[in-house]
């Protein structure tokens, strides 16, 4: 996990900079994203049951839980509007 935390930094670092160095960094920063997520994903990946049944069980009523669906239903309409 702290390798992701470490790629975000870095990506937030890169971002400030382009104002100043007038360079995108586009590839760059997808690729320190990219690697940030990927990171978190195993790391949630290794922390989680071994039984497939119990994530599928506990995906299933997480995502049926209205307060954990709203804040991300209402930023993806933001990003739209």
């Amino acid at each position: 996990m702290m390798s992701a935390t470490e790629n975000l930094y870095a990506a937030a670092l890169l971002v400030d900079q382009r104002t100043t160095t007038r360079n995108l960094y586009a590839s760059s920063i997808m690729q320190l994203c990219r690697s940030a997520m990927e990171t978190s994903a195993r790391t949630i990946w290794l922390l989680s049951d071994p039984d497939r049944n119990v994530r599928r069980d506990q995906r299933d009523a997480d995502s049926l839980v209205p307060e954990r669906m709203e804040p991300t239903i209402a930023r993806w309409m933001s990003l739209y509007a």
